[in-house]
This record gives C-alpha cells, sequence and structure tokens, in this order.
C-alpha cells in the first residue's frame, strides 16, 4: 500500500469509528441531560466530519496545479492546525461548562443526580474506544515514517477524546 492509500483507509477507518462514537454520546446527552455527554458527542462528531475533510484534502493535496506544481501540501498542515485550534475552543468550552455546572451544585445545591451505571461503562466503552483508535492511527503513521500530519493530528484528537470521556467517568464516580 502507498502512503496515501494508507493515510486514506485510516481517516476512513477514523471517520466511521468518531461517527458511531458521536452517535454514542448523543444518545447519552439525551438519556442523561448531562452537558458533558453533549460536548462529548459533539467532539466525536466534529472528529467525524474532520476526517471527511481530511480524506478529502489527502486526495487534492497530491494534485499540482500552476500555483502548486510541487502539489497542495500545504493544505495537511493547515488541516492540522485548525484541528488544533478546535480542539483547545472546545476543550476550553467544555471545562467552562462542566465548572460552572459543578459551581451551581455545590453553591445551591440545585442540580439533577447522576445515572452512575450507566455513565460509567459508557465512559470505559467510549475510553477504550478513543484510545484504540488513537493508537490505530499512530501506528498506521508510522508505517509511513510519521509522515502524515493528519494522522498525527488525529491520533491526538482520539486520545484527548478518550481523556475526555475518561474525566467524565472519573467525575461521576467522584460525584
Amino acid at each position: 500500500m502507498s502512503q496515501k492509500q494508507i493515510e486514506k483507509k485510516s481517516l476512513e477507518i477514523s471517520a466511521i469509528v468518531n461517527f458511531v462514537i458521536a452517535v454514542a454520546g448523543i444518545i447519552m446527552f439525551i438519556i442523561t441531560s448531562m452537558q458533558a455527554m453533549f460536548l462529548d458527542g459533539f467532539f466525536s462528531l466534529i472528529a467525524a466530519l474532520s476526517n471527511l475533510l481530511a480524506i478529502f484534502f489527502a486526495s487534492i493535496s497530491k494534485k499540482k496545479n500552476a500555483s502548486y506544481p510541487t502539489g497542495m501540501f500545504f493544505l495537511e498542515p493547515f488541516y492540522g492546525i485548525i484541528k488544533a485550534l478546535l480542539m483547545l475552543v472546545l476543550l476550553a468550552v467544555s471545562v467552562t461548562q462542566s465548572t460552572m455546572s459543578a459551581v451551581e451544585y455545590w453553591t445551591t445545591g440545585m442540580g439533577e443526580t447522576i445515572n452512575f451505571w450507566i455513565i460509567l461503562p459508557y465512559s470505559v466503552i467510549m475510553v477504550a474506544m478513543c484510545f484504540s483508535l488513537s493508537y490505530f492511527n499512530k501506528q498506521q503513521n508510522k508505517k509511513i515514517n510519521n509522515a502524515s500530519i493528519m494522522l498525527t493530528a488525529e491520533s491526538k484528537s482520539n486520545f484527548v477524546d478518550g481523556v475526555i470521556s475518561g474525566g467524565i467517568g472519573l467525575l461521576v464516580l467522584i460525584l
């Protein structure tokens, strides 16, 4: 398999798995009404959609034109930067929303009870899926001598998604 084929196949698998994770997160939000579940599902949905964009970028980055005679390779670093910025913004929103909810609960004593028995298995499964996908993308990138900025970004994004899911599970355990 060529570098582009490995990259494309990895991104396709990432898109499918991220979509499954996103659907699970949105279903958990519907069941629990926890804001953290919405953010977790939304983060994964953005990851799935960005995978589709990455697949498109991977397919056109090798094409040459008058403006880019060696190919449009700038799209891959651009993708990595945009994905990193999006992750940072989403993490900031997540931390802010979670902190505000916790402060509201501690100051007013008002809040909804958390269904521990549904969130804990969800968190464990999502952490396993996210970390496995992160490892998969890292290994696929290693096969091509770490030549893909997009697979590096995906691997890190999946890892962060796993940390978010694990943090939700840990927070539920603590509360």
